[in-house]
């Protein structure tokens, strides 16, 4: 006879759980438990009842609480408990084992667990707006990213999300009404329509992580609107190309701020955003030497703060570090000469804009598109960044010094354990890249 404890399968499952991966559990021949992790599952009998479970340890002994049966919204009894609130319930019941009470040692446990404020808390959670919820995710994400997204991100929430949905609860989105979203964005915007997706997502995994819903309705949609699939870009500039946009840019008498943003990209192999918000305090000349005999004062070196870093600036990134870039006597001649004027009124961007701030990025891709001598070529700024790293290798780069210097997330342990600055190196192939650079302009 098979004693009870061997009929009880335990599984462990590698996500978190969501009500419909829960509704879809179906009874077995015996009872079986799923778990989510940290002692909270759920029970599951041959008869079909769902029961959440937290299981613990107290005074060395195992432990196993009864958080109230599952219910679905076709059948919700008063007494039954869905996904979010059996969350709360555990949430709270951890709490206690961890202040060293034990949560069954009170009548009615779940009274204790359900103490007034969490219920409040409860009631006023079931009803955030959509409006509610992009307030808290923009305040969150302001801690933890860069301005550019910050920026980014709150525009598209505001412009194509609040529009749509505004004064509807979160609880009440749904997958059907994500994909209708991004299917009539699509329509004109294919990009856009991915950055609704890439912006909504990371929203609502931040409201799944606070236990504000019960699944995120941006979940794996691009099989479900294929069209927003992003598609790898592999464009990069030939030396002929390279010398008719530097051709093209050098006819007009003065270089526009943007030219030179664009170039200074292609010089420096940055991102054109990092390009575009370059501050004058962030520049050394120089080399950091007295006087530099190599060019007289006419390179130097930009130091890119740790927060205007994207790969810096990562969620699982505990310590973000400031990135050198050696400027060459070529990079350092596509600055602008700062004028007394602007100096006067404390503008310190390098290429400022009438909007009190840096030139912005978009404004790159929108001149591109637009300059009639450059629409053939079909190119985009963040091309320019892929060229410097596909022609490097051509002057005997190595890949290693390439991801450096256009500082690149480094997988595995050498990522986490080189800590050497490349600052040699990155003189060194910048210098060769600049002659390379004069040699296709100059062909």
């Amino acid at each position: 006879m098979e004693r009870r404890a061997d009929r009880i399968q335990k599984k462990k499952r590698t996500q978190p759980f969501s009500d419909n991966y829960i509704r879809g559990l179906k009874p077995e021949k015996f009872q079986y438990q799923e778990r989510e992790g940290r002692g909270f599952g759920i029970r599951v009998l041959p008869s079909g009842v769902k029961t959440w479970l937290y299981i613990y340890m107290f005074e060395g002994k195992r432990r196993q609480m009864n958080l109230g049966q599952y219910y679905t919204e076709a059948n919700p009894p008063a007494s039954h408990v869905n996904l979010a609130t059996a969350h709360k319930l555990y949430r709270a019941a951890f709490d206690l084992v961890q202040s060293g009470i034990d949560p069954q040692a009170a009548p009615d446990p779940i009274a204790v667990v359900t103490e007034p404020e969490t219920t409040q808390a409860l009631d006023n959670d079931d009803n955030i707006t959509i409006e509610t919820l992009v307030e808290r995710y923009h305040t969150h994400i302001q801690a933890t990213l860069v301005k550019k997204s910050v920026y980014d991100q709150y525009r598209t929430l505001t412009v194509d999300v609040l529009p749509e949905w505004r004064g509807r609860l979160i609880r009440d989105i749904k997958r059907p009404h994500s994909i209708k979203l991004l299917e009539e964005k699509s329509k004109t915007a294919p990009g856009q329509a991915n950055n609704i997706l890439k912006t909504t997502r990371a929203m609502f995994s931040y409201a799944l992580d606070r236990e504000l819903i019960e699944s995120n309705p941006f979940s794996r949609l691009t099989r479900a609107v294929p069209q927003i699939k992003p598609k790898k870009r592999r464009r990069f500039l030939s030396a002929d190309e390279i010398k008719y946009v530097w051709d093209t840019f050098h006819s007009s008498q003065k270089l526009s701020l943007i030219q030179r943003i664009l170039l200074l990209t292609l010089a420096t192999g940055q991102r054109a955003g990092e390009v575009c918000a370059i501050e004058w305090n962030e520049i050394e000349f120089g080399q950091g030497k007295p006087l530099c005999k190599t060019c007289m004062m006419k390179c130097g070196w930009w130091t890119i703060p740790a927060n205007k870093i994207k790969t810096e600036n990562r969620r699982d990134n505990p310590d973000p570090q400031p990135f050198r870039v050696y400027l060459s006597p070529l990079a350092a001649s596509l600055l602008p000469i700062q004028s007394q004027e602007l100096r006067n009124i404390g503008v310190h961007w390098v290429f400022p804009s009438a909007e009190n701030g840096p030139v912005r990025e978009n404004s790159l891709s929108q001149y591109v598109q637009r300059a009639h001598d450059l629409k053939a070529m079909d190119w985009a700024p963040h091309d320019l960044r892929r060229t410097f790293a596909s022609h490097l290798p051509s002057i005997g780069c190595t890949q290693e010094h390439i991801d450096r210097i256009q500082n690149h997330v480094i997988p595995g342990v050498g990522g986490t354990y080189n800590r050497y600055q490349y600052d040699a190196e990155k003189l060194h192939w910048e210098l060769q890249w600049s002659l390379r650079l004069q040699e296709i302009s100059c062909s």
